[in-house]
C-alpha cells in the first residue's frame, strides 16, 4: 500500500510536486505519467525519504527494510514513527506554556523604586510564590518542552534548520530565565520581609543590586531576546510549512513581539498576547495531531488534470 496525501514540494519559488493525492493498492502496476518536468522524480523520490516534502504526507507500509528495527512506515515516513508522535503530543505543552504567561500577566506588581512598601507587602505573599513557582519556573520548563516539540515537528515537515534554531533558542532561553525567575522567586520575598521588618536602607539597597541590579538585567535581557527569537521563528516557519496553519503560526510570531511590548511597557498588552498565544498555540497543535498521521486517500477518479503530475 503505497498511500499519498496532498504531497508539495517547493524550490524556492517553484512548486515543483502541486498537492496530488492517490493510494497505490498492492499487487498492482501502477503508472506515474505526466509531461517532463511535472514532478515525477520528485515525488518519487519523497517516498523513500530521499527528498523533504513541503507539506502533505506519504509512505510505504507493508514493506520492512532488511537492516532496520522499525517498518518502512516509521523509517520513510519522518511523521509516523513513536518520536513524531510524541513530539505532536508534546505541541500540547505550547498553549499550557501560554496560559501560565497569560495567569502571570493579570495582576502586576508595584514598582520598587516609588512604592517600595507596597512592594514588599505583594512579594510577601504566598501567592506571589506560588506563582513564580509554578508559572515562571515550571512554566519555564514546560515551555522549553513544547518548543523542542514544536522545532521536532518542523524538522519532519521539511525545515529541519528553522527546526534545530527553535530548538537551540527556545532551550536555552527559558534556562537562561530560570535564573531571573529564581531570583524573583527566593530574594525578592527576603527583601520584601527585610524592609517590612524596618531595615528599610538594607532593603533598598537590596532592590538597586539585587532585583535592578546590572547582572539580573544582563541575565534577563538576553534571555528575552532569545525567546522572542524562538517564538518569531517558529510561527515563520508554521506559516510556511503548508501543512499547518498559516494564520496560527503568524498569531503565534506576533504574539511574542506583542508580549514583548506589554512587558517593557507593563500594560493591557501583555494579556492580549496572551490570549493571542494561546489560541495559536492550540490551533497548532490541533492541525498537527490531525494532519500528522497518514490516513488512507480515497480514489478520486475526477483528479484534475492541471496538476503537476498524476497516477494513472
Amino acid at each position: 500500500m503505497v498511500p499519498v496525501r496532498h504531497l508539495t514540494k517547493r524550490y524556492r519559488a517553484v512548486t515543483a510536486v502541486d498537492d496530488p493525492s492517490v493510494e497505490v493498492g498492492p499487487a498492482r502496476v501502477t503508472g506515474f505519467l505526466g509531461p517532463n518536468g511535472a514532478g515525477q522524480t520528485t515525488a518519487l523520490r519523497i517516498l523513500p525519504d530521499l527528498a523533504a516534502a513541503a507539506g502533505g504526507a506519504a509512505a510505504i507500509s507493508l514493506i520492512t527494510w532488511e537492516r532496520s528495527d522499525m517498518s518502512s512506515q516509521q523509517s520513510i515516513n519522518p511523521g509516523a514513527g513513536p518520536l513524531a508522535r510524541a513530539a505532536r503530543l508534546g505541541l500540547w505543552a505550547l498553549p499550557v506554556w501560554a496560559a501560565l504567561l497569560f495567569v502571570s500577566t493579570l495582576t502586576h506588581q508595584p514598582n520598587p523604586k516609588t512604592d517600595l512598601a507596597g512592594w514588599s507587602r505583594y512579594v510577601t505573599t504566598p501567592e506571589f510564590l506560588a506563582s513564580h513557582l509554578v508559572a515562571s519556573i515550571v512554566g519555564a520548563a514546560i515551555g522549553a518542552l513544547g518548543l523542542i516539540a514544536l522545532g521536532a515537528v518542523l524538522a519532519s515537515r521539511g525545515h529541519p534548520r528553522a527546526g534545530l534554531w527553535v530548538i537551540v533558542t527556545g532551550v536555552v532561553a527559558n534556562v537562561v530565565s530560570s535564573a531571573v525567575f529564581g531570583i524573583a522567586a527566593f530574594a525578592q520575598p527576603a527583601i520584601g520581609r527585610d524592609y517590612l521588618a524596618g531595615h528599610t536602607a538594607q532593603a533598598r539597597l537590596l532592590v538597586n543590586t539585587v532585583v535592578n541590579g546590572g547582572w539580573t538585567n544582563v541575565t534577563a535581557i538576553p534571555s528575552g531576546l532569545l525567546l522572542a527569537a524562538s517564538v518569531v521563528i517558529a510561527g515563520v516557519a508554521v506559516a510556511r510549512t503548508g501543512s499547518l496553519p498559516r494564520a496560527a503560526g503568524i498569531g503565534f510570531a506576533f504574539s511574542i513581539v506583542l508580549f514583548s511590548i506589554g512587558a517593557l511597557q507593563d500594560n493591557f498588552l501583555e494579556t492580549i498576547a496572551g490570549v493571542l498565544m494561546i489560541a495559536s498555540t492550540v490551533w497548532i497543535a490541533a492541525a498537527a495531531g490531525r494532519r500528522g498521521a497518514l490516513a488512507p486517500a480515497a480514489s478520486h477518479p475526477g483528479t484534475r488534470q492541471s496538476k503537476p503530475a498524476a497516477a494513472r
